[in-house]
Formats: C-alpha cells, sequence, structure tokens
C-alpha cells in the first residue's frame, strides 16, 4: 500500500514538473512542425503565425512545441517561435496566406520593432528578433551528425570563379585592390 502510495506521488510529481516546464508561445513565421529535429524529419503540420504553441524542449537549434489547437507535438527552429502570449499585430499580420517571403519578413520586422502594425497603432516596442543558437552542451555537440542531404543543397549554391567573373563581367564591375586595415 505504501509502495502504491509512493509511487503515485512520485507520478504527480513529474506530472508537475512538465506541466510547469511548458511554457506557452506563438508561432512568429510560417513554419513546419516535424517529428524529428532536423530538416529530414517528416512534416507533420504547417504552423502559420499567430499559432499558439507550448513550448516544451528546445535541441540545439530546434525547439519542441505542442500546438495548442490540436495538442500536436513536433520540432520547429527556435527562430521560429516566441515565448509569451499571441500578440494581435501577429495574428492580424497573418491573414493572407498568398504573400511571399519578402512580405513575410516585412510582416516580421513591424511585429518585432511595433511600427505601423496592421491596425495602425504607432506604439513602440522593445522586442527584438534574432536568430542564433547558443548554449550547446558538450553531449549536444558530441551527438551532433552531418547531415548529407543539407550538405548537398548548400553545395548547389555555390559559385565557381569562373561564374563568378562572369557575374561580375556581364554586371560590368571593375576589380579594385583593397588595403587590409
Amino acid at each position: 500500500m505504501l509502495k502504491r502510495q509512493t509511487s503515485t506521488v512520485a507520478a504527480l510529481l513529474l506530472l508537475i514538473g512538465v506541466v510547469l516546464a511548458a511554457a506557452p508561445g506563438f508561432v512568429v513565421r510560417n513554419s513546419e512542425l516535424r517529428n524529428q529535429p532536423s530538416f529530414s524529419g517528416q512534416v507533420a503540420q504547417r504552423l502559420s503565425p499567430g499559432t499558439a504553441v507550448k513550448l516544451l524542449e528546445r535541441r540545439g537549434g530546434w525547439r519542441r512545441v505542442e500546438v495548442k489547437a490540436n495538442s500536436r507535438r513536433g520540432w520547429v527552429r527556435n527562430y521560429q517561435v516566441r515565448a509569451g502570449q499571441v500578440p494581435s499585430s501577429v495574428v492580424s499580420d497573418s491573414r493572407d496566406e498568398n504573400r511571399g517571403v519578402l512580405s513575410d519578413l516585412a510582416s516580421l520586422s513591424r511585429s518585432a520593432s511595433g511600427l505601423l502594425g496592421s491596425s495602425g497603432n504607432t506604439s513602440t516596442s522593445q522586442t527584438t528578433a534574432t536568430i542564433g543558437i547558443r548554449g550547446l552542451s558538450a553531449e549536444e555537440l558530441k551527438a551532433a551528425r552531418p547531415d548529407q542531404q543539407q550538405l548537398n543543397q548548400l553545395k548547389r549554391y555555390g559559385a565557381t570563379p569562373e561564374a563568378g567573373r562572369a557575374f561580375a563581367k556581364a554586371a560590368n564591375l571593375k576589380r579594385r585592390k583593397v588595403n587590409a586595415l
């Protein structure tokens, strides 16, 4: 009997710890909820700006979240979510799904700076959006593995010296020597 009560209390304490660890958050840009913290992970759901989530766990540049609307769990990039409640400017700026990338960036910039939100509100905000990874643990660094698919994709963006010279010639750019500082 005592063993059973001890197990029940331990389970409740663990559950309380999990509930307290989850923080409210929201999606700040069009995102893909993936089943694992990797670009090779299967896309479970597409998320639009303003989607309310619970922030559960962080692993490198990824954040594990739970979508409040349907309790689906998965991983998104850290810079695609923010802690806190959904600001009205993010929700009102996310209505048009057919916007391009530049429009999304402008919307995010307006939301982050508090300038000219879609409601015409000109109040200023101290919110700053940044992209980066900090605080990787030694275990995370040891567990890191190269993603060959992503590496191959990056190689496709590379340019050869010949392509660079052809671009410069087509744009009528001239070579200049710049002294070291």
